[in-house]
């Protein structure tokens, strides 16, 4: 499960059900942006994205979870920053990152991304 707490400093929290509670993935540490988040899991690794409140333009970000800790997965995106819908996507071997661009002319991209 991921969610956006915006309670306090609008943090990502992954929880993972282990047959009798929830548990709480380690707190990626980013500031996240209103609305455009999504979860995926391939191969059993979780991967989330999420705009970025502190990059420059609020810019997507993909994190997959892998022994105990988050680590970026692909390269920096090329977009403005104006992405209002973000999802992830996973065939075997593939991920893929499809956003809407709403500036300038409100176009979708799907970018294939590593894995």
């Amino acid at each position: 499960m991921f969610f956006h707490e915006k309670t306090g400093a609008h943090r990502a929290i992954v929880q993972t059900w282990d047959g009798a509670a929830w548990t709480t993935l380690a707190d990626p540490g980013y500031e996240l942006i209103n609305g455009a988040i999504d979860l995926v899991v391939a191969d059993d690794t979780p991967y989330i994205t999420f705009k970025d409140r502190d990059a420059d333009q609020f810019k997507p970000v993909v994190l997959a979870w892998s022994g105990g800790a988050w680590s970026t997965v692909g390269p920096a995106w090329a977009t403005d920053g104006n992405d209002d819908t973000l999802s992830l996507a996973a065939a075997p071997g593939v991920l893929y990152l499809g956003y809407r661009n709403d500036l300038p002319d409100d176009e979708t991209t799907v970018q294939q991304i590593g894995r």
